[in-house]
């Protein structure tokens, strides 16, 4: 019994320090995100996701023991303090993706709008332009 009390403590001591590490990196993703640096947000994030991947998958294999092995309420109040400390990280982790999805969709309708703006100028652009009558699809409208 005690060893699996001792391997769920450490994964969640990292799962902690990891959502730590998420929360304190928020700002840098947020500036590669709104500099256009998608490459380097994408870096960044697809880290993150890979920790968090294996972290789970550990999760679910220490889960299964957790779940088979009898211990005593005491044995259990730190490992549910450290899942506690963990979801209210996970929870403001959340609220940044949330934000920034947000930024994100906001920012795409705003280039989107942007785009819709250039191309109607263009075809006022396009439709009052002079055209040399040597361009093949030269109308003379004055024939």
């Amino acid at each position: 019994m005690q060893g699996i009390l001792e391997r769920i403590s450490d994964y969640f001591t990292r799962q902690i320090a990891l959502y730590r590490q998420m929360l304190a990196e928020q700002d840098q993703m947020l500036a590669l995100l709104n500099a256009g640096e998608l490459e380097d947000a994408e870096k960044l994030a697809s880290g993150h996701a890979r920790e968090s991947a294996a972290l789970e998958l550990e999760f679910n294999i220490l889960l299964r023991e957790w779940k088979s092995s009898t211990r005593s309420e005491a044995a259990t109040a730190s490992v549910r303090s450290q899942a506690s400390e963990a979801a209210t990280l996970a929870a403001r982790l959340e609220e940044f993706v949330g934000i920034a999805a947000g930024n994100a969709r906001e920012r795409r309708e705003a280039i989107k709008r942007e785009w819709e703006a250039i191309r109607r100028g263009q075809n006022v652009l396009d439709r009052y332009r002079m055209m040399e009558r040597s361009e093949p699809d030269h109308v003379d409208r004055n024939a």
